[in-house]
């Protein structure tokens, strides 16, 4: 009776008829929301500010340079530079002394690692970007610690990918990620255009490149190259975050997008006529299936969150664009999204998630909140499900039990 149902639902709910028009997740309600917070409190008066703070460095770039700070897909991204004993000097004592992810590194110092033991910064030379040879290329070797881009091989055939390091973890997760979150944000506070421009330019830039990104070949990860498991940019797990914050900040700026005459006619010198279609078509629709057909998967609940996110971000009925609205929203349920089956033979009867922790099953109640707060903008409502008050009470059932 459930799937029953649920099925009906699906058929009385009518697809989106018309393509993408204005904000679709940042409605007039929730924006009334945010001034009114401006508004009343100091505490989101000081998250503005840091927030526009966040974003100077960006402004302060003129729209080719910021199009020319983005690595193309060929360029090695490093989840480490070697796995298990990360500095070629102190070997395995940089990890007591840093963790997992050890390295110092800033915007400030381009394609340089710090180790925090003996203070020595890696590679030996100045980085000249881009290198594009990837697999079919051969690390540097000798003295010096050089690395071009593909790393630096010792005499004992062990490599050390710092520059792939720095533009995993500086360039990508530091730098280029976050500012397409923050000048989203920034737009939504301020309405200052400045902000949304700069945040299509990456997103067009990204657009550009986003299906020839490959992790499975572009990538070193825990120890393989190349990984060998899916991925864009980042991971088919970490992937997931990427595409959230990007259909947010998309629809976020979406309203400046049209308006602006020196980003079109950057943007065209690229050879970009619309932004909106090129972005949807070459980075959104792609996303979308990507994470349909499997390709990218992350803990439960961060893939469907995902896709819940583009599906009310995206609004679509025609099939030749890409992934329907329709399509999206029954494939998050009743496909491989697996909601419905997941909340009631997904989640223990005391509301925790299948996983290997209390940590990364708590992943799956959060996610899943915020999946249930997502999913009435398609149509369908999961509050009823007893799981997710199971879910909102173990927390403090786990934190009490033994005291």
């Amino acid at each position: 009776m459930r799937v029953l149902s649920l099925i009906l639902l699906a058929l009385v709910i009518a697809p989106s008829a018309q393509a993408k028009q204005g904000r679709t997740f940042y409605t007039d309600e929730v924006m009334a929301q945010v001034r009114r917070k401006l508004e009343q409190h100091d505490w989101a008066k000081r998250q503005a500010a840091g927030t526009r703070e966040a974003c100077d460095w960006v402004l302060r770039m003129s729209d080719q340079e910021l199009w020319d700070f983005v690595p193309p897909p060929e360029q090695v991204r490093a989840l480490n530079v070697h796995f298990g004993a990360d500095c070629p000097v102190h070997g395995t004592e940089i990890h007591r002394a840093g963790g997992h992810y050890p390295w110092t590194m800033s915007r400030d110092r381009p394609f340089k690692l710090k180790c925090p033991v003996g203070g020595e910064e890696y590679p030996s030379n100045d980085f000249q970007p881009w290198n594009l040879e990837g697999v079919k290329g051969k690390p540097e070797t000798g003295a010096g610690f050089v690395d071009k881009g593909i790393g630096w091989q010792d005499d004992k055939g062990r490599r050390y990918w710092f520059v792939g390091t720095y533009i995993f973890w500086q360039r990508w997760q530091r730098d280029i990620l976050p500012a397409v979150r923050s000048l989203a944000n920034a737009y939504l506070l301020t309405g200052d255009p400045a902000y949304a421009r700069k945040c299509a330019v990456l997103l067009a830039r990204i657009a550009n490149d986003y299906e020839r990104f490959d992790y499975p070949t572009q990538a070193y990860h825990n120890g393989r190259w190349p990984a060998g498991i899916n991925g864009r940019i980042l991971d088919y797990i970490w992937e997931t975050g990427t595409i959230n914050s990007f259909a947010r900040a998309y629809d976020a700026v979406f309203p400046a997008l049209a308006a602006d005459a020196e980003l079109r006619a950057f943007l065209k010198g690229k050879g970009i006529a619309d932004v909106s279609a090129h972005v949807e078509r070459k980075m959104f629709h792609v996303m979308a299936r990507d994470i349909m057909r499997g390709f990218i998967r992350g803990n439960a609940g961060m893939h469907q969150e995902a896709l819940a996110m583009l599906a009310i971000v995206l609004p679509n009925d025609d099939t030749e664009q890409g992934p329907t609205t329709a399509q999206m929203r029954d494939w998050l349920m009743l496909g491989g999204g697996e909601i419905e089956d997941l909340l009631w033979n997904g989640f223990y009867r005391d509301g925790h998630g299948g996983e290997s922790s209390p940590s990364y099953s708590s992943g799956w109640c959060t996610h899943f909140y915020k999946i249930a707060d997502l999913l009435p903008r398609l149509g369908v409502d999961i509050w009823s499900n007893p799981k997710l008050k199971k879910m909102a009470d173990v927390g403090l059932d786990l934190a009490l039990a033994g005291a």
